[in-house]
């Protein structure tokens, strides 16, 4: 489901591209120090630009290691860490743990469960200090199967139920931004569920599964659909961008802009015109 909250990267200045690397390159070594090479395997794209607007709105500058990373050995890269590549990692953790429970209780899957058992020492420690982000991704992803299970057909109470999940992991710290915050992570979880649902239709209806998207397919055509998911989607990550603006970033403020306002339309816009050439034969 992650992976869509990423840089645009034609839009990014050298310098620019290089600092978000170093935010990359710092989670993962910041969850290869927390919970081993294992912990490397889970890096993601969406919890770097939660390492990044943390970074920005508190200020934290951390600390640049040049490092030797087993993908790019011919080269040493700098791996930026401070308290909120640590936060990210932690709730990389968190996400990814209920994941592989979510993984096992709908589809059976034994390496699921036994992933699941693997980490779920480090789970724990995740949870003791932070049991308000646990608890609710635990309360949210009951409720998020559950609704995929009966075959919840509205878009927006399934994308809110999983938008509701990353409100609280968007929240570091109970304070003055905290409400802006939420809506955030609100907003761009709901685009996160449902542009994860578009790329993954064809999957879906060859799997015969649940995708909350179908209703929308149904009652239209090919470029109907396509064009209203667009729209939908617009109008969801609007109200994020609006509520990002409210926050006073100036650090990392324009690293953040290009992911927010381009580089999370990526993965969309590669599934949408890989379809629409299938259709017509050009987009």
């Amino acid at each position: 489901m992650f992976g869509h909250v990423t840089i645009h990267k034609p839009e990014l200045k050298v310098r620019d591209y290089e600092r978000y690397r170093s935010y990359y390159c710092g989670l993962c070594r910041t969850l290869g120090k927390r919970y081993g090479i294992t912990g490397k395997l889970l890096l993601s794209y969406d919890m770097t630009f939660l390492a990044i607007l943390f970074s920005g709105l508190y200020e934290l500058e951390g600390s640049g290691e040049r490092m030797i990373c087993l993908l790019h050995p011919t080269r040493r890269q700098t791996g930026l860490c401070n308290p909120a590549t640590e936060y990210a990692a932690d709730m990389t953790m968190l996400l990814t743990y209920h994941k592989l429970l979510d993984d096992w209780e709908d589809d059976r899957r034994l390496t699921a469960l036994f992933t699941s058992r693997w980490f779920l020492c480090r789970y724990r420690r995740v949870r003791a200090e932070y049991p308000r982000q646990c608890a609710a991704v635990e309360d949210g992803m009951h409720s998020l199967s559950q609704a995929e299970r009966r075959g919840e057909t509205s878009a927006d109470v399934v994308s809110g139920l999983f938008g509701s999940i990353l409100s609280e992991i968007f929240v570091w710290h109970e304070d003055e931004w905290s409400d802006t915050l939420r809506e955030i992570g609100f907003y761009l979880g709901k685009y996160i569920y449902l542009a994860d649902a578009y790329v993954d239709m064809e999957e879906d209806r060859k799997n015969r599964s649940y995708n909350p998207l179908w209703i929308w397919y149904q009652s239209r055509t090919e470029e109907e659909f396509h064009h209203f998911c667009e729209q939908q989607f617009n109008l969801i990550m609007s109200v994020c961008a609006r509520a990002f603006e409210r926050l006073p970033i100036l650090q990392e403020a324009g690293l953040l802009r290009n992911i927010l306002y381009a580089g999370v339309w990526t993965r969309f816009y590669q599934a949408r015109n890989k379809r629409m050439e299938e259709t017509h034969g050009s987009i």
